[in-house]
């Protein structure tokens, strides 16, 4: 059982030492692409610190990015490269 939650929001910029995460995306989420997963996915440092709480549809982990994602990629490559 859990100690405590944190929404996807809240966990950003922190590691956590581990997680039960729940990629089932809520009623209300339009899901157009994966990034919804990806904050809660990347907080752990390692895999076996990971529980994935219920089935869910690997699809949601499969969306194509968004152009804003992919001009925001462009944006940073450029960055690294100054």
């Amino acid at each position: 059982m859990p100690a405590y939650a944190y929404t996807a929001y809240k966990s950003q910029a922190q590691t956590l030492p581990c997680a039960i995460i729940d990629l089932v995306p809520a009623p209300h989420m339009n899901v157009t692409d994966s990034s919804f997963a990806y904050v809660p996915l990347s907080r752990i440092r390692d895999s076996k610190d990971l529980a994935i709480l219920r089935d869910f549809d690997i699809s949601v982990l499969q969306k194509e990015r968004t152009l804003d994602h992919q001009a925001q990629d462009k944006r940073f490559a450029k960055l690294c490269c100054i």
